[in-house]
């Protein structure tokens, strides 16, 4: 992907969040999902830092809103874990 398709790319899903957070608050799955996907982006573009601590707030979030058996939650550990295992730190001494 070109450098300014992710930049562009970055701006609507900021974009997007911040409406979803005037519509909806801060505390709804649908902000969780959409801070994840913020995460994903930072994800492509190699800011493996940003990604972890949008995995981790959406993780969060998804916790305090939905079941331990969720699908979203799982995926939401999952996508942390599969940052985790790009980022060549699978043994990483912190508790989920």
């Amino acid at each position: 992907m070109l450098k300014v398709d992710m930049m562009r790319q970055k701006k609507l899903f900021i974009k997007t969040l911040e409406i979803g957070k005037k519509c909806l608050g801060n505390r709804h799955p649908w902000i969780a999902t959409n801070i994840s996907n913020l995460a994903s982006c930072y994800k492509s573009q190699n800011k493996i830092d940003q990604a972890e601590s949008l995995y981790s707030e959406a993780l969060t979030l998804y916790r305090k809103l939905l079941d331990e058996s969720h699908p979203s939650l799982t995926e939401a550990l999952n996508n942390l874990g599969m940052l985790y295992i790009n980022k060549k730190n699978m043994w990483k001494q912190k508790s989920y």
